[in-house]
């Protein structure tokens, strides 16, 4: 009999009291008996915590983990750090798994020597379960499969896929998935806070480890249910009105119902991450005041005026007049791109004016090398 690999199972928990068993059961009682059991308790304030310890108290696979309530990211990545499995699976605290999900996942992890094992899933509500195919069939994905169909789902739905979306959305949870441990290691990948992105920390998390896989299979299998229930604290609910919107987010720590728009979300992360090394607000609009005043100081020394007086000058874009009734500046413009700058043509007034903006990831030595290009072309 070949030797049964460990499987780490983790369980972030805030409470879910009235769901928790059925979690719990449906993990317990698994075909695949070979699992560590890791339950983050993320601060509940019901009756979580005591359901942990009881079953915790049963059966010594369970190890409970309780610390202060800091999200869902916090609750995995904590989980993270102390597993031991060969393999992980994520299972959300208000879900549950067929009995012989873990024993499908490592058949196949280990006849295909995959990667990732995924599967489909049947989505719960109080009236209807609904199955959800990802793909029509079993499924090995090897190398450029796996970056050309599965990782560059995460970024964004294009083509035929976008009269889809849900299909998307199905890719992107953790649960539903069998992943190699020193995959996720390798990957380096986390789970980023919520307090930082908002939701969508299931789609970055498989953006870093998807684009390090080599081989996934995807079982048509129908292996999990995914509760929809707007009660539930791991998996919130969709109200269509703004300011219910605004509340699940609050109550649900961040989580919202709908994936967001994964390559506009990393996007705005990156952005703020950028914004926080350059030292904040203050830093940034400094930069841009520099540039403002690199750019208009060079530009009147070439003769060029400003459309508008100082006083009343934003730091974002500025405007120049023509400097001549027969400038051309479609020539202008021609002639700086070949340089490797891009202006824009006049706006919002009825003057003959360009426009050059200051902002974004441009700095007064930019500016002071434009000046030096418009001098040359001027002459």
């Amino acid at each position: 009999m070949k030797e049964q690999p460990l499987v780490s199972v983790i369980i972030p928990v805030y409470n879910v009291e009235r769901y928790l068993a059925q979690c719990l059961d449906s993990v317990i009682n698994q075909t695949y008996p070979n699992l560590e059991i890791i339950c983050v308790n993320d601060g509940s304030r019901d009756g979580s915590l005591d359901i942990l310890r009881r079953y915790a108290d049963e059966d010594a696979r369970i190890q409970v983990i309780d610390k202060a309530n800091g999200g869902v990211s916090r609750a995995r990545n904590d989980a993270l750090d102390c597993a031991r499995g060969e393999y992980i699976m994520f299972v959300d605290s208000d879900d549950w798994v067929e009995p012989d999900a873990c024993e499908n996942a490592v058949n196949a992890m280990r006849e295909y020597d995959a990667d990732i094992v995924m599967w489909s899933y049947v989505s719960e509500t109080e009236n209807r379960s609904s199955r959800k195919v990802i793909f029509p069939e079993t499924t090995v994905f090897e190398k450029e499969e796996v970056r050309a169909k599965l990782h560059r789902r995460f970024v964004g739905a294009m083509g035929e896929e976008l009269s889809h979306p849900e299909l998307v959305d199905s890719l992107c949870p953790v649960w539903g998935k069998l992943y190699r441990r020193s995959l996720i290691q390798k990957s380096g990948a986390r789970f980023v806070d919520l307090a930082e992105i908002g939701s969508y920390e299931d789609g970055f998390f498989n953006l870093e480890v998807f684009g390090k896989a080599d081989r996934v299979v995807y079982l048509a299998a129908y292996l999990y249910h995914y509760r929809r229930d707007g009660s539930s604290s791991v998996t919130s609910g969709y109200n269509p009105r703004l300011y219910d919107q605004w509340q699940t987010m609050e109550s649900g720590h961040g989580k919202w119902r709908f994936t967001s728009p994964t390559h506009v979300v990393r996007a705005f992360m990156q952005a703020l991450k950028e914004l926080k090394a350059e030292g904040g607000v203050e830093a940034r609009h400094a930069r841009y005041a520099e540039n403002h005043r690199t750019l208009v100081e060079g530009m009147r020394s070439l003769g060029y005026k400003t459309l508008l007086p100082d006083e009343e000058q934003s730091p974002v874009i500025t405007s120049f007049y023509y400097p001549s009734a027969d400038f051309n500046f479609k020539d202008f413009y021609t002639k700086l791109k070949a340089k490797g700058f891009v202006i824009y043509p006049g706006k919002i007034s009825q003057a003959d004016t360009f426009r050059i903006g200051n902002i974004g990831d441009v700095h007064p030595a930019d500016f002071k090398r434009l000046i030096e290009a418009i001098r040359e072309i001027s002459l």
